[in-house]
Parts: C-alpha cells; sequence; structure tokens
C-alpha cells in the first residue's frame, strides 16, 4: 500500500514571499530525494504544472471573476468563489497526487479565507470552518504542515507587491486601503496563535525565511 504523500500550506498576507518560498520547497525536497508533485497551487489559481499548462482551467476561470476588482460582489460571494476554486483543485489534481504518495506544497488554502473574509469582511468565522470542513473534508483543512509567513510592516509588504508590476484589472484585496491589510494580518497572526500554527517572519532576506521555513518542514522528514 503506497503511503499517503504530505500536504504542507504556506500562508500570509499578500507580499510576504510565499510563491518564492513555496518554489523553494519545492526543490530543497526534491533534493532531499523525496517525490513532490510536479505541479504547484496557487489559490484561488488553478493548479500549474512544472511546464505552465494549466491542470484545472475551470479554478483558473473563478480567479479572473475573484480577483477583479471592478466587479462588486457581497463578501459571502468571494467565500463561496474560493470554495468552488478549492474544490476544483483538490478534487482534480491534489488529492490523487496525495494519493500516490507524492508531496503537495501549495501557497494559501482556507486560512487565506479566515484571514480575508473573516477579519478583513467582517464574514462569520465558524460559519466558514463550518463550510470548509463540509464542503472540502479534514484532509484539506488540516495540512500535515501549514505555516503563516507574515510581515508587519505595510510599507514593506506594499512595495513587494508593487515589484510584481502593473496589473490588468484592480485586484479586488491587494487595492483595498491599510485597515483593511492591517485586519488581514492581525486576522492571520490571530488565528493561528490561537490554533498553534506555526508563524515565519516574512521581513528577513529570501534565504533568511528560506531557513526558517525549513525548520518546520524537517520535523514531517
Amino acid at each position: 500500500m503506497i503511503e499517503r504523500g504530505k500536504y504542507v500550506v504556506i500562508e500570509g498576507n499578500d507580499g510576504t514571499g510565499k510563491s518564492i518560498q513555496a518554489t523553494r520547497l519545492r526543490s530543497y525536497l526534491s533534493e532531499m530525494g523525496i517525490n513532490v508533485a510536479p505541479f504547484k497551487v496557487e489559490e484561488p489559481d488553478g493548479a500549474k504544472a512544472n511546464d505552465e499548462s494549466d491542470l484545472a482551467p475551470a479554478a483558473t476561470e473563478l480567479r479572473k471573476i475573484i480577483k477583479d476588482g471592478s466587479m462588486q460582489r457581497p463578501a459571502w460571494a468571494n467565500v463561496v468563489m474560493f470554495m468552488g476554486s478549492r474544490i476544483i483543485n483538490w478534487e482534480q489534481v491534489m488529492q490523487p497526487a496525495l494519493e500516490k504518495g507524492l508531496w503537495v506544497v501549495t501557497t494559501r488554502n482556507w486560512l487565506s479565507t479566515v484571514a480575508y473574509q473573516g477579519y478583513g469582511e467582517g464574514m462569520d468565522i465558524p460559519k466558514i470552518e463550518r463550510r470548509v470542513l463540509e464542503d472540502m473534508g479534514e484532509q484539506y483543512m488540516k495540512p500535515d504542515l501549514q505555516l503563516i509567513l507574515t510581515l508587519g510592516d505595510h510599507t514593506i509588504r506594499q512595495a513587494r507587491v508593487n515589484n510584481r508590476g502593473p496589473l490588468e484589472t484592480l485586484d479586488t484585496f491587494e487595492s483595498k486601503p491599510v485597515d483593511f491589510q492591517d485586519r488581514v494580518n492581525h486576522g492571520y497572526i490571530d488565528y493561528g496563535t490561537k490554533h498553534a500554527i506555526p508563524i515565519v517572519d516574512a521581513s528577513g532576506t529570501e534565504d533568511e525565511v528560506e531557513l526558517l521555513v525549513r525548520q518546520h518542514v524537517l520535523e514531517l522528514v
């Protein structure tokens, strides 16, 4: 019987370096001889293979709506759309890979909804938790490891976001004011602390943050 792979999630506000650390972690694990799934998942985007082919086109299309800040909608609609994207990625791509014994390293999961829609937009957090459990199940809801990258300095965080270059459309969440970003950042720290989720200071260099991430991941190996 094939041993199930490990599911690792790197979480955090925009500009904390999640994607970079996830990419580095996949490379590091592969160098250690661990079989890592040959794709990346950066919710709410669809899973992308290493050659950038789209493994979950429906999730990718949902992302376009979710991230388009010109489309006004109630906050709970964001919760529902995020859940739709997650179901597609989980059932079509991530879950099958884990069952084959591959490690899956992703950026973001349902904690983003807690932080952004719960703390940021004022949605009921227990209601979000119930919805995730009902729609996704415990294997998704409770990864083998999840880390939260935090960056308290808004100026640094915004500079990192700006370095990505101009966007084609106004981003729904990155474009929100400082007080919203502060609520999201507080949400990650508050929820992570209450639920014993490791919190990693992302203010250092990429190399420094990578070493901090590795310390937690090595406990799984």
